[in-house]
């Protein structure tokens, strides 16, 4: 089980902690329509030592997958109206750091789908983000780089386009392009092509973060030169924190929800005196 970090930032004088602390499997919000998807929270705990542990299943409701046999046999799914096939994520939050270490489940519930769930529970008027956390070694080669020539950054399962370009009018006829292609994945390169000079530094960080808050970013890498003079190209994702546990399946072939969220802590314990370092005071 692949296993990723965020940094979970909120709206000011609104804390994460206090949205987990108001929301309850029970009660009359724990469904939501996130992002055309339906999302349930199923399970929430805080520990005596500050970290939440929580489940939340996408529950599919259309586009309900087939039983397969291995001799070819096909069967319907039988399900109610109100049933849908359900794909489990667990994630935990730790309130002194202000990190979600998440279970990754392509199918499931992804970071940015928890934060937008608890953004509509709690009707708040900015958004909750999290935001990708880097290994050390990539600030470290990240705080090299002089001059950015290129930066690259490419989008998959794009469903909606003008998600990606709403913000800049001027890139219609791109939209409308990206539209009639229908395509899985889209690829910007901003370059300064034979121009002289290079991006500003500041400015291509900024833009790297924003993206790095997006669940449907896959790659996103910067060239330019180095304090020493020689080009180089950056994998930024490359160096994304990540952490794998084994999780053996039951014997219904489910990975127990208890086995998942004790090896989220595994992999939390690891890197805790790390994320401490990095964020002392960030959490609440």
């Amino acid at each position: 089980m692949r296993i990723d970090f965020y940094l979970i930032e909120t709206p000011n004088n609104i804390s994460f902690s206090d949205l987990l602390r108001d929301a309850r499997p029970d009660n009359e919000h724990r469904v939501q329509n996130v992002n055309d998807r339906t999302v349930r929270l199923q399970q929430i705990h805080r520990r005596e030592d500050g970290l939440w542990e929580c489940e939340m299943i996408r529950i599919r409701m259309d586009e309900v997958p087939i039983v397969a046999g291995l001799d070819g046999h096909l069967a319907v799914v039988d399900l109610e109206d109100d049933e849908g096939i359900g794909e489990e994520s667990c994630f935990l939050y730790d309130e002194r750091t202000g990190v979600m270490v998440i279970q990754r489940n392509r199918f499931g519930v992804s970071a940015s789908v928890v934060a937008r769930f608890f953004e509509q529970v709690g009707a708040l008027p900015e958004p909750v983000v999290p935001t990708v956390i880097l290994e050390r070694d990539a600030i470290a080669m990240l705080s090299r780089m002089q001059d950015v020539r290129r930066f690259t950054v490419r989008f998959a399962g794009v469903r909606n386009p003008k998600l990606l370009t709403q913000h800049k009018p001027s890139t219609a006829s791109a939209i409308q392009l990206i539209g009639d292609f229908k395509v899985p994945s889209i690829e910007i390169k901003i370059s300064m092509g034979r121009q002289r000079g290079a991006f500003p530094l500041r400015d291509v960080l900024r833009q790297a973060k924003q993206f790095m808050q997006r669940d449907d970013v896959e790659k996103l890498r910067a060239y330019g030169k180095w304090d020493d003079g020689n080009p180089r190209e950056i994998d930024i994702f490359s160096y994304a924190m990540v952490e794998e546990e084994t999780v053996a399946p039951d014997a219904n072939r489910n990975l127990p929800y208890t086995d998942r969220i004790a090896a989220l802590r595994a992999a939390f314990n690891r890197r805790k005196d790390e994320l401490q370092d990095l964020y002392p005071t960030q959490g609440s």
